[in-house]
C-alpha cells in the first residue's frame, strides 16, 4: 500500500506525501501502513465512522484502489 501511495503521488507531481486523509476502513487501517507512515513521516488522519462524505475526494479514490 505504501508502495502504491508513492507512486500516485509521484504521478500527480509530489515529492512526497505528508498528511494522508481516510476512513477508518481494514485496508487502511493495519500495522503495515502505520508502521510506513511513521516511517516516513506521514500523518494518517481517519474521517468519522459513516460519514464518507466528510471527504468525497477520497472515497472516489478508495473506490480505484484495485482489491
Amino acid at each position: 500500500m505504501c508502495e502504491c501511495l508513492k507512486n500516485y503521488a509521484f504521478k500527480k507531481g509530489c515529492r512526497s506525501i505528508s498528511r494522508l486523509i481516510t476512513y477508518y476502513g481494514p485496508e487502511f487501517n493495519g500495522k503495515a501502513l502505520d508502521a510506513g507512515a511513521f516511517e516516513h513521516g506521514v500523518q494518517i488522519e481517519f474521517t468519522r465512522p459513516g460519514k464518507p462524505t466528510d471527504n468525497g475526494h477520497i472515497e472516489s479514490f478508495n473506490g480505484k484502489i484495485p482489491g
